[in-house]
């Protein structure tokens, strides 16, 4: 790696630590979240511990009375 790019790659890094700990707390796991926390086991297998390829899974709700959402 170039020595120009370790500062941002450190930062990027850090970012995407930020997203997985918010998402955590905010319990949301969107997307972005997925490719964020991908991008942060490629860059530092050790900053996830608990990446063991988890899965998530859509929902829609049912408009199971004929009511519009």
């Amino acid at each position: 790696m170039l020595e120009i790019a370790t500062p941002f790659v450190k930062k990027a890094g850090e970012a995407y630590l930020l997203v997985l700990q918010r998402s955590s707390e905010f319990e949301t796991y969107t997307p972005a979240v997925n490719s964020a926390r991908e991008l942060l086991v490629k860059m530092d297998p050790q900053a996830v511990p608990y990446e063991k390829g988890q899965l998530g899974i859509e929902y829609h709700r049912v408009d199971w009375m004929g009511l519009s959402l």
